[in-house]
């Protein structure tokens, strides 16, 4: 009798551990790889990212973390480069992009100064790489701001 019980007590945890295993299996668990190589090469930045996967973990929110995972992806790519415009005369001309709606209303406006002040030239002030740039803050706002392509 004892030799069954055991048996049987064996065979249940054998028959539950398998089942408890397959549940916690998905096809693709945790960070994927990719992002994983991002986020070791962040550097201090490492967790500003990572606050951006943790805000999509809610099942309703698995588009949203795809995006995530493709915007970090890529951000060892991607990179922007200031400039700094001047005039003939080498003067620098400030002009806070933000203040403008669109692109025409920012033509319009460069125009009228290089009317003034003759044709503009940029030079480079610097170039920002997004991976150490890029704040968490950001990404999120803009992708919960997105709608998804129908």
């Amino acid at each position: 009798m004892l030799f069954i019980s055991k048996h049987i007590i064996f065979l249940s945890f054998l028959i539950l551990s398998t089942i408890f295993s397959s549940c916690l299996k998905s096809k693709k668990p945790g960070i994927p790889s990719e992002v994983l190589k991002i986020l070791n090469n962040s550097g201090i930045h490492k967790p500003d990212l990572l606050k951006v996967i943790l805000a999509f973990q809610e099942p309703e929110d698995s588009l949203k973390l795809k995006s995530a995972y493709f915007l970090i992806q890529n951000l060892e790519i991607n990179y922007y480069i200031k400039t700094i415009l001047h005039d003939s005369n080498e003067k620098d001309i400030v002009i806070d992009f933000n203040d403008f709606t669109d692109y025409v209303s920012i033509k319009k406006h460069i125009d009228s100064i290089e009317s003034i002040s003759g044709k503009l030239n940029y030079r480079v002030d610097s170039i920002l790489l997004d991976i150490n740039n890029v704040k968490s803050e950001f990404l999120i706002e803009h992708i919960n701001i997105c709608k998804p392509i129908a």
